[in-house]
C-alpha cells in the first residue's frame, strides 16, 4: 500500500491499492491467460467525389424527373380544357381535375415505390413511361366516348364531373406518378450523397412543374390546341421509355415501330384539317418549284395547295369517323386560353343562322340576313328596358338649315307630320325626330330610290356569306348620273331588267362616293347627320359574345359614339370578326377592349379621376350590360358589392345597369306529395325483356331492372295491367319508352288462303305501350291537393286551370295551382321566415289546416338550397343601387326549375310595370325595389321580399363570394 497523503485528505493519488480475489481458482492456468485484444475504433469515413460517369447519370435522372413533371402539368391543364366542352369550366371542373390528378400521382408514388423494391428499376421505369404514353394517347378516344355518356340520375352533377375526369385522366396520372420513386431510387443507388440526391430530384421535379404550367397555359393551348398537346405528351413519354429501357431491344423496337407509328397516324387523324394541310402543301410546292419559271411555279404551288387541302379534309373525315375529334368539317373551330370556340350553321325559326358555342354552351345566334335580330329572351328584356329607360329622345326638336338645298323645292304639303318650314323658309324645324320622320325626309329627294339601292347593296355585299352577286330593283339611275369607269367591274345598272347589280363588295368609301355624285347628296348628308345627333346614347358591355346586342344598340341609337365592349378572350373577338359579321366599319363605332371587365372598370375609374384633376368631365355611361359567363355562373369577381359600387360610379345620373342570371327560384309546394300509385291497361305483346318470368293473373310481377319501377299483371291473353307505385324518373321513363318487340312471323300462303292475318302490328303495339306509359306518368305525378281552405286575402282574382297564379299584393309569393274544379295545390316562393309565417297564419288564425300548411312549408323552405345565388346577387345590388327590378324570361310566373333572370338596377326609378308597348317584351318585373327621389324609404313590391329572403341576410363581397357553391342546384339540374 502506498503512504497516505500529506494533507490527510482522501484523493485519487492517496487512495490505498485494493486487491480482489476470486472465490474459486480459475480453471485456466495463470500463464495461459491473455489480455483482451485492443479495441479498434472506426475511422471517419471520407466521402469521395462522384466519378464523372456518376455526375452524368445524376444529370440524366434530374432530366427525367424534369420532363416527367412538365408532362404532368401539361396533362393537368389540358384536361380542364379538353373536357370543358362536355362538362363546362366551373369550379367543379377545376377541382375535379386537380383532385383526380393528385390522386393518380399519390397512387402512382406508392406503386412506383413498391415496384422499386421488387423489380428491375430500369425496365419498370420504361414500362411506366410506355403505360403513360399509351394512356395519354387514348385520352382522345375516352374524351369522345366518356364525355358524351348521359349522366345517370343517381349521379349529381359534381359527382359526375369527378367520374368523367377520373375515367379519362386517372391512369395517365398514375403512370406518371409511378416514375418519380423509380427514378429517385435509381439515383440514390448511384450516389454517395443521399440527401443532396433526393433534394435534386425534388427540386428538378418542382422546376418541371413550374415550366409545364407556364408553357402550357401561356403558349401551348393557344397555339397548338389540346389534341396536339396530348399527342406531344404521349410521344415524349414514348421516347423516354425507349431511352431508359437499356438493353431491351425487343421493347425498343415495339415502341418505335409499333406504338409510335400508331400514335403518329392517330394524331394526324385527330388534328389535321384542310387549312393546316393546305399550308403544308403550299410549303412543299414552294420548295419543289424554286427553280421553275414564275407562272409555272405559281400554278404548281396552287396544285400543291389544293392537294394539301384535300388530304387534310380526308384526315379530318377519318378522325370524325374514329371518334378522335368532334369539330365539324369545314366549320370555324379554335381553342383559346379560355374556351373551345365553335361557329356552326344551324336553323332557328326556319331561318339559317350562325351559332357561337363556347365550350358546351351556346352564347349567340347570328342571322346574316338580320344581324341585330335578338334570339334570347333576356336580350329582348334588355332591349325593352333600354327603350323605356332611354325615353325621351336626347333632343326634343331639331333645326335643319336649308341654305344650299334650294333645289329640292320643298313645300309644306310634302313634309311629314311635326316637320315645318320656318317663317323665312330658310330652315326646317323637326318637332319629334324619329327614324320614321328621317326616312320620310330622305324620300323627298329625287335620288331617294337610288340612295336606298346603294345602301342595300353596301350592306348585302359585305355580309360574310355573300355569294358574289346581288341585285336590287331600280328603274333607272338619277338624271345626269353615269357610273364612273372604275365601278364597271363592281356595279352595273341593267335598264332592261330595271335592276342595279353588284359583282363585288361595295366598300364604305365606294358607297360614299356613289352617293356624293348625286345633286342632292348634301340633303342626304344633312339628314344622316341629324340621325346621328338625335338618337345617341352610351353603353358598356361586360362580355361581347357574338356582339349581337352591341349591334342592336348601335342600330337603335345610330348617333352613339361611345359604345365599349370589354371582351376577355381575343380569340372570341377574332371569331366574331371572321364569321359573324363584325365588320371593320362596325368596329369603328363599337370599341372592343380585350381584357377582364373588372380591370377595364378599374382603368376607366382611374382615368376619370385623372380627368377630374384636370377639371375635365368624366366618361360615364347611360347603360351598362353584364353578359359575362363562365359555364352557368357569372365570374365571382363581377358579382361582389365592391364591383357593383364601381359599376354604379361609371353610370351617369340616369344610368341603368342590367345583368342576366341563371338560377332556380324555388317553390315549396304543399302538401308537396304526388299520388304515386297508378295503373294502366295495355293490349298487345310485352316488349322484349320486361319480365324475367312468365306473367301471372291476379298477381303483379315486378319488371326487370331496366323497366323499373314497372309491375305487370296479366288479364287475358296479350292483355295486361301495368302498375307503378312511385313516379318514374325521367331516365326511367326514357327506358320504358325505348322498348322493342320480337318481329311478327309473317303468315304462310296456306294461312293467308284461309284468311288468317296477324291480329296486331308492331307499330300498333308500340303506340299502345307508349300510351299506357304516358298514362302511368301522368297519374303517378299528379299532385295531392290542399285539404283546407285558403284565407280570403290570398284568393287570386283570375285563377286559371293548371297554372300557378300569385295571390294579391302584398302576398304575391304565395301561389296556387288549381288541379280540379275545387282542388288546389299551394306554392310558396323563396324562404318563409318565422316572421312571414306568423303573418300568414294571422290571416286566418281559426284555420288549423292553413296554420299546419304554413308551418310545414316554413320548415321545408329553409332546407332548400336553390335560389341562394339569385337572392344574394339581388341583395348585393340592392345594397348599392336605390332601385332594383327583377324579370323572369318565363312568359308567365318564374319557373321553379332552372330559369334565366334579368336584374335591372338604376339610379332613378323607372316605370317598368308593363313593357308591352316596346314591341320586345310583354309584362313587367315580378319583383321590384324602388326608392322615391328625395326619400330613404325603400318600397318592395311583387315578390322582392321572397327574393331577398333567399339571401339569408348575406351579400357577395370580395372576401366571400362562393358563386359556384351557391349554384350547385343549377349544375346538378343539367343533363
Amino acid at each position: 500500500m502506498s503512504s497516505p497523503s500529506t494533507s490527510g485528505e482522501p484523493g485519487p493519488e492517496n487512495e490505498p491499492e485494493l486487491t480482489y480475489r476470486l472465490a474459486t481458482e480459475s480453471p485456466i492456468p495463470k500463464g495461459e491467460i491473455q489480455p483482451p485484444p485492443p479495441v479498434e475504433l472506426p475511422t471517419p469515413r471520407k466521402f469521395a467525389k462522384p466519378k464523372p460517369s456518376n455526375v452524368m447519370e445524376m444529370i440524366g435522372f434530374n432530366a427525367l424527373v424534369f420532363v416527367t413533371s412538365v408532362c404532368v402539368m401539361t396533362l393537368e391543364l389540358t384536361a380542364s380544357r379538353l373536357i370543358g366542352k362536355h362538362v363546362g369550366s366551373s369550379l367543379y371542373t377545376w377541382t375535379s381535375v386537380i383532385g383526380v390528378v393528385l390522386a393518380g400521382i399519390t397512387f402512382g408514388n406508392w406503386l412506383g415505390g413498391w415496384m422499386a423494391d421488387r423489380f428491375d428499376r430500369k425496365r419498370a421505369l420504361a414500362w411506366m413511361y410506355l403505360l403513360g404514353s399509351v394512356s395519354c394517347g387514348t385520352v382522345l378516344w375516352l374524351d369522345q366516348i366518356v364525355g358524351t355518356i348521359p349522366r345517370p340520375d343517381s349521379f349529381s352533377w359534381p359527382a359526375w364531373i369527378v367520374t368523367v375526369v377520373a375515367l379519362i385522366f386517372l391512369v395517365p396520372a398514375l403512370a406518371l406518378g409511378a416514375t418519380s420513386p423509380l427514378v429517385a431510387s435509381m439515383a440514390i443507388d448511384r450516389s454517395t450523397k443521399t440527401g443532396s440526391t433526393v433534394g435534386n430530384v425534388y427540386a428538378w421535379g418542382a422546376l418541371g412543374s413550374i415550366v409545364g404550367t407556364f408553357l402550357t397555359g401561356f403558349y401551348l393551348i393557344d397555339v397548338w390546341g389540346t389534341r396536339s398537346i396530348i399527342g406531344l405528351t404521349a410521344t415524349t413519354l414514348a421516347i423516354l421509355a425507349v431511352i431508359v429501357v437499356g438493353a431491351g431491344r425487343g421493347f425498343r423496337t415495339a415502341v418505335l415501330l409499333g406504338w409510335l407509328q400508331l400514335l403518329g397516324w392517330t394524331m394526324l387523324f385527330a388534328t389535321c384539317n384542310n387549312s393546316a394541310m393546305g399550308s403544308v402543301g403550299l410549303t412543299v410546292g414552294k420548295c419543289l418549284t424554286m427553280t421553275k419559271p414564275r407562272l409555272e411555279a405559281v400554278s404548281a404551288q396552287e396544285s400543291w395547295l389544293e392537294y394539301g387541302r384535300y388530304v387534310g379534309e380526308k384526315f379530318h373525315e377519318v378522325g370524325l369517323l374514329l371518334r378522335l375529334r368532334d369539330d365539324p368539317l369545314n366549320k370555324y373551330h379554335d381553342e383559346s386560353n379560355y374556351f373551345d370556340i365553335l361557329v356552326n350553321d344551324t336553323v332557328v325559326n326556319e331561318r339559317p343562322v350562325k351559332m357561337l358555342k363556347l365550350d358546351k354552351l351556346i352564347h349567340s345566334y347570328y342571322d346574316p340576313g338580320d344581324p341585330t335580330s335578338l334570339h334570347y329572351e333576356y336580350e329582348r328584356i334588355y332591349a325593352a328596358v333600354t327603350k323605356r329607360a332611354a325615353a325621351p329622345p336626347t333632343f326634343e326638336s331639331l333645326s335643319l338649315p336649308l341654305k344650299g338645298l334650294e333645289g329640292l323645292n320643298l313645300s309644306p304639303a310634302d313634309l311629314p307630320e311635326d316637320v315645318h318650314l320656318d317663317e323665312t323658309g330658310q330652315s326646317l324645324n323637326i318637332a319629334k325626330p324619329t327614324m320614321g320622320v328621317f326616312e320620310k325626309l330622305l324620300a323627298l329627294a329625287p335620288e331617294a330610290e337610288y340612295w336606298k339601292a346603294i345602301e342595300w347593296l353596301h350592306t348585302e355585299t359585305n355580309k360574310p356569306l355573300w355569294g358574289g352577286f346581288s341585285s336590287v330593283n331600280l328603274k333607272g339611275l338619277p338624271e345626269g348620273i353615269i357610273l364612273p369607269p372604275e365601278f364597271n367591274a363592281i356595279l352595273r345598272h341593267d335598264e332592261s331588267l330595271e335592276v342595279l347589280i353588284a359583282y363585288e363588295p361595295i366598300s364604305h368609301a365606294a358607297r360614299d362616293q356613289l352617293i356624293a355624285m348625286t345633286p342632292s347628296a348634301r340633303w342626304y348628308n344633312e339628314i344622316t347627320r341629324l340621325i346621328r345627333e338625335s338618337r345617341r346614347s352610351s353603353a358598356c358591355f361586360y362580355g361581347g359574345g357574338g356582339f349581337i346586342f352591341p349591334r342592336w344598340f348601335l342600330k337603335e341609337f345610330p348617333g352613339s359614339a361611345h359604345i365599349d365592349v370589354a371582351e376577355l378572350d381575343p380569340a372570341v373577338h377574332y371569331a366574331v370578326t371572321q364569321e359573324m359579321g363584325l365588320t371593320p366599319e362596325l368596329e369603328q363605332r363599337i370599341r372592343t377592349i380585350i381584357g377582364d371587365a373588372r380591370n377595364f372598370v378599374d382603368d376607366s375609374l382611374r382615368a376619370n379621376r385623372e380627368r377630374a384633376s384636370r377639371s375635365e368631365a368624366p366618361v360615364t355611361y347611360d347603360f351598362i350590360y353584364a353578359d359575362a359567363f363562365n359555364d352557368f355562373s357569372i365570374p365571382w369577381h363581377l358579382t361582389t358589392r365592391e364591383f357593383q359600387q364601381k359599376t354604379y360610379e361609371l353610370l351617369n345620373e340616369r344610368g341603368v345597369f342590367q345583368a342576366n342570371i341563371i338560377d332556380i327560384y324555388p317553390r315549396t309546394e304543399y302538401p308537396g306529395r304526388t299520388v304515386d300509385e297508378a295503373e294502366a291497361d295495355y293490349q298487345g305483346r310485352l316488349p322484349i325483356g320486361v319480365l324475367r318470368d312468365e306473367p301471372k293473373r291476379d298477381k303483379y310481377i315486378p319488371a326487370t331492372k331496366r323497366f323499373a319501377p314497372l309491375e305487370v299483371m296479366e288479364l287475358l291473353s296479350n292483355r295486361y295491367r301495368l302498375r307503378v307505385q312511385r313516379p318514374p324518373t325521367a331516365h326511367e321513363e326514357s327506358f320504358l319508352k325505348d322498348a322493342f318487340w320480337d318481329a311478327i312471323k309473317p303468315a304462310t300462303e296456306f294461312e293467308i288462303s284461309k284468311g288468317f292475318q296477324p291480329e296486331i302490328k308492331i307499330e300498333e303495339e308500340r303506340s299502345g305501350w307508349n300510351r299506357a306509359i304516358n298514362q302511368l306518368m301522368t297519374q303517378s305525378r299528379k299532385r295531392l291537393p290542399f285539404a283546407g281552405k285558403l284565407p280570403a286575402q290570398l284568393e287570386p282574382a283570375n285563377q286559371k286551370q293548371q297554372t300557378w297564379t300569385p295571390s294579391p299584393a302584398p302576398f304575391e309569393f304565395v301561389e296556387t295551382l288549381r288541379t280540379d274544379a275545387d282542388q288546389r295545390v299551394l306554392g310558396f316562393r323563396g324562404i318563409i321566415t318565422p316572421e312571414i309565417a306568423q303573418q300568414l297564419i294571422e290571416l286566418d288564425p281559426g284555420n288549423p289546416p292553413w296554420a299546419q300548411a304554413v308551418k310545414s312549408v316554413a320548415e321545408r323552405s329553409r332546407q332548400k338550397i336553390a335560389g341562394r345565388f339569385l337572392g344574394r346577387y339581388v341583395a348585393t345590388a340592392a345594397s348599392v343601387f336605390p332601385n332594383v327590378y327583377v324579370f323572369s324570361t318565363s312568359y308567365q310566373q318564374p319557373s321553379a326549375s332552372r330559369d334565366t333572370f334579368v336584374m335591372v338596377c338604376s339610379r332613378q326609378p323607372i316605370d317598368l310595370k308593363s313593357l308591352d308597348d316596346t314591341g320586345d317584351w310583354t309584362g313587367g318585373p315580378f319583383a321590384s325595389l324602388e326608392t322615391p327621389p328625395g326619400s330613404n324609404e325603400r318600397i318592395l313590391s311583387g315578390q322582392m321580399s321572397a327574393v331577398l329572403a333567399l339571401s339569408e341576410g348575406q351579400i357577395l363581397t370580395d372576401d366571400f363570394a362562393p358563386v359556384d357553391n351557391l349554384l350547385v342546384p343549377v349544375f346538378t339540374s343539367q343533363e
